[in-house]
């Protein structure tokens, strides 16, 4: 509702309009955790039978990072397309390290893959999150 100070003649930007204050819940989630940092996160090829269909996608995979810096437990959450570009994740998903001494579950990454201005396949990574 408008305050009684704003008049019809007076600009809209003299007048204030003021809401309730949201109500805030604490939800007791525990803090978000931030993977530790990479040692060597190689990234998957471009299928060839992909890049000569032109074909792109996206793959999210889930895994475990252990506290000797190896990734465990990956698992694809998301394939667009499906079965394309799975194989290659999962393989290089194997080299990836991580600082020791930071164990964590449920960490999500995605990689792109796409071609470029020159129609040369590309793959990028999105950088990891805890889910």
């Amino acid at each position: 509702m408008k305050s009684s100070s704003c008049q019809k003649t007076r600009a809209l930007d003299d007048c204030v309009y003021k809401s309730p204050s949201p109500t805030v819940q604490s939800a007791n989630l525990p803090p978000a955790v931030s993977p530790p940092p990479a040692i060597e996160q190689p990234i998957p090829p471009y299928p060839v039978e992909a890049a000569a269909l032109r074909l792109t996608g996206t793959i999210t995979v889930r895994y475990s990072i252990t506290a000797t810096g190896r990734v465990d437990n990956v698992q694809i959450v998301k394939a667009n397309p499906p079965a394309v570009f799975d194989r290659e994740v999962l393989i290089v998903m194997r080299k990836w390290r991580f600082e020791a001494g930071h164990p964590i579950d449920n960490v999500e990454s995605t990689f792109h893959f796409a071609l470029n201005d020159s129609n040369k396949p590309v793959t990028r990574l999105v950088p990891a999150r805890q889910v």
